[in-house]
């Protein structure tokens, strides 16, 4: 364990947090489709990223690496759930959004897992 990924992680997970909340309110989500696509592939690199730390307190308790994945995965879901249960989805293609949201999603989540799994094994 790294205190300086640590301290990276936080800091990453911070200016994530204040851009989301900018953006949220200088309109720019409604704006720009792609930013919106791009804070949901930020989020999966942050979510693995934060498992692998948090795996690496507590060595042999998370023995699979494919767990980051299916903890991304279950807060994507999660997340959609909320954001549909809030009102936060005024787009007529709800379904495509959702989709797409989540794809991205897994896809910053693959990056940041087959980053870390390069680091880890071998």
């Amino acid at each position: 364990m790294s205190y300086f990924r640590i301290l990276g992680l936080l800091l990453m997970s911070a200016v994530f947090a204040v851009a989301h909340l900018f953006f949220l309110r200088t309109y720019l989500y409604w704006e720009y489709d792609l930013l919106d696509v791009g804070m949901h592939i930020w989020g999966g690199v942050l979510i693995v990223a934060a498992w692998y730390e948090a795996s690496s307190l507590w060595r042999g308790r998370f023995t699979s690496p494919y767990a980051s994945l299916v903890v991304l995965l279950t807060l994507a879901l999660v997340w959609e759930v909320f954001k549909y249960l809030i009102g936060g989805t005024v787009a007529d293609n709800y379904a495509v959004d959702t989709v797409t949201d989540i794809l991205a999603g897994l896809g910053g989540g693959l990056a940041a897992f087959y980053l870390y799994r390069s680091r880890t094994i071998g």
